[in-house]
């Protein structure tokens, strides 16, 4: 805001159609809780906020990638089939090896990574394709991994 907006102005740009555009989102998960909280005794518990950021945790570091990518004006479609593809292997290489699957999974999204980031930085292929082709190779590589089927996990401790 410059020096010569007045504080009427300031408040109808912070609360008015601009501010509601901004906190949308929130004004809507800030309802939703609210209604969930009424409904369900059990949403507001130390037990549930675990859950949630246990099943949110994958997802925010992805985002937290693609942020970057975004911010350099790039687009990368493939992150959903490199996290799937990496947790494939991870589940793979747990039922023989343990805990050695961590390390396989991390790999398996480096390299994937190293690969795109090769061919976009050096053959010049926009990121759209490139990351476009991951996706749906990456897809192909867990169905034929998986051959369409879970992948058990046991817990013998």
């Amino acid at each position: 805001m410059s020096d010569t907006t007045t504080r009427s102005e300031q408040f109808r740009f912070r609360f008015g159609l601009d501010g509601l555009r901004t906190y949308f989102p929130f004004l809507v998960l800030l309802i939703v809780c609210i209604g969930f909280a009424i409904f369900s005794d059990q949403f507001v518990s130390a037990r549930n906020l675990e859950t949630v950021l246990r099943q949110t945790a994958v997802l925010s570091i992805a985002a937290m990638g693609a942020t970057f990518i975004i911010l350099m004006a790039s687009i990368d479609l493939s992150v959903g089939s490199v996290v799937g593809l990496s947790a494939v292997v991870v589940a793979y290489v747990m039922q023989s090896y343990g805990m050695v699957a961590l390390p396989a999974g991390l790999l398996v999204g480096i390299l994937l990574g190293a690969l795109v980031g090769s061919v976009y930085a050096k053959l010049k292929v926009p990121s759209f394709i490139v990351t476009l082709g991951l996706l749906v190779a990456g897809h192909g590589m867990m169905l034929h991994i998986t051959q369409g089927r879970p992948i058990m996990i046991r817990d013998d401790t």
